[in-house]
């Protein structure tokens, strides 16, 4: 999130944008070749950690069925992305928009986790209204299929798609 912020707000910052509109680039051209560029970058990481991970034998690539993980990893990579892009219009900065990316990226993760871990630990108890209340954020969505995937990984507990509406691990 804060790379893409960095690179879309330097480009305004700098006016590169409106140079390339004056040398006769579309608009249209220009976001779906950033989108893709940001989301062939966002894939090859995504690619390295899953074969890293693989090969060091953790629970969380090995135990679930890789295409749930696939799809997991593959909305997330959208989401990610066209949120980044949606709050580089909050900036006029490049660093202000990459201290703030960075630090709502910490805040996310970390309250994210309490949150989704503090629901998932009450059970039945909870209402499926208190997860959806948190989801409107993508960050924050992308972190409860997040904890539900490490709580079964840690329970030893295979997500597949077949299994993936009556797991014993609250969602």
């Amino acid at each position: 999130m804060p790379i893409v912020m960095s690179l879309i707000m330097y480009e305004k910052e700098n006016r590169l944008r409106e140079i390339m509109k004056m040398m006769g680039l579309k608009m249209g051209a220009y976001w779906t070749v950033t989108y893709v560029l940001f989301y062939f970058e966002y894939f090859v990481l995504v690619a390295a950690f899953w074969v890293a991970g693989a090969f060091a034998n953790i629970n969380f690539f090995t135990i679930h069925s890789a295409v749930v993980i696939f799809l997991y990893l593959f909305v997330w990579g959208h989401s990610l992305i066209a949120f980044s892009l949606l709050m580089t219009t909050l900036f006029a900065k490049t660093r202000t928009a990459t201290a703030v990316g960075f630090i709502s990226i910490f805040a996310f993760v970390f309250f994210g986790f309490m949150i989704f871990q503090t629901l998932q630990a009450q059970g039945d108890a909870i209402s499926a209204v208190a997860y959806y209340a948190w989801q409107w954020m993508p960050p924050f969505a992308f972190m409860r299929i997040m904890v539900f995937l490490v709580d079964a990984s840690t329970k030893n507990y295979p997500v597949t798609l077949a299994n993936w509406g009556n797991t014993p691990i609250p969602s």
